[in-house]
């Protein structure tokens, strides 16, 4: 649901946010367009937004190839090892900057699927280390690069949230990063220090996205926590081998001590700062 709109890859604000403190406030013009991904055994539909970076274009991608095919996670070929190609009579890579990108005074802005002029049903491929490629089904292999040390497609900076960017910078060319919208210095603090009013528009977008998830957060917990063929939940159990590995690591050997910290770590929310920590 929150994919539906635009989300900001460096500010990581979104249009259709769970929270007033990551909602992206200001107008951003974007409309979805349906594009191929091409794999092995042909095509596949994927519906991208114009505003999209190289990265999240390629994270919807990869999503929706291995989501089709009903692979664990733990068995997909890392995002971060893919390059993204658009298929043509020029075989062009895609990534979030590179020798195009917008450069205004100190600010660049990402590349984004707009940034490239994609039309609709345009064709994409990934492209990654041919002993990958051909283990994990992404298209003829024959047709990809071969070199064991691929380079990544974007830089680590432009598409991870958490490696944050500073909002100062040299003043050089380009020293400052932007996709929808500017983060200066004044717009940081403002945001840090003063309360925002969230107009009732917004407040409408928020009650909606959540209420979207809900249903979708409720069969998680249902099947994380539901008893199958009278099983523990395998999180159950894994919190309580945890509990009793902690025991025995501390010499702690009193069963109701035991019993009670099992008694009371899903009641009271302690399991999620045992996990946590």
């Amino acid at each position: 649901a929150v994919e539906k709109g635009p989300i900001d890859s460096v500010t990581c604000n979104a249009r259709y946010a769970l929270s007033e403190d990551r909602l992206l406030r200001q107008k951003v013009d974007f409309k979805e367009l349906v594009v191929k991904l091409q794999v092995e055994g042909g095509q596949m539909s994927v519906t991208l937004l114009d505003c999209d970076t190289i990265s999240q274009a390629k994270a919807k991608l990869h999503d929706a190839w291995y989501d089709n095919r009903g692979v664990p996670v733990s068995q997909r070929v890392p995002v971060e090892n893919l390059e993204l190609r658009l298929v043509g009579p020029v075989q062009q890579v895609l990534r979030d900057e590179d020798e195009s990108s917008l450069v205004e005074g100190e600010w660049k802005r990402i590349n984004t699927i707009k940034h490239y002029q994609i039309k609709p049903d345009a064709v994409f491929a990934f492209v990654a280390d041919q002993t990958v490629t051909g283990k994990y089904g992404f298209g003829d292999s024959s047709s990809y690069h071969s070199n064991p040390k691929l380079s990544r497609s974007f830089d680590m900076s432009a598409s991870n949230p958490k490696i944050s960017r500073t909002a100062g910078g040299s003043g050089c060319a380009g020293s400052r990063t932007w996709h929808l919208t500017k983060k200066t210095e004044h717009s940081i603090e403002a945001d840090a220090n003063s309360f925002v009013h969230v107009p009732e528009i917004y407040l409408n977008r928020l009650l909606t996205t959540k209420k979207t998830l809900q249903t979708f957060v409720h069969e998680l917990f249902n099947a994380i926590f539901s008893l199958s063929n009278g099983d523990v939940p395998p999180a159950i159990k894994f919190l309580f081998d945890l509990l009793d590995k902690q025991a025995a690591d501390n010499g702690i050997t009193d069963p109701d001590i035991i019993h009670t910290w099992k008694n009371n770590s899903i009641p009271l929310r302690f399991w999620i700062n045992i996990i946590k920590n």
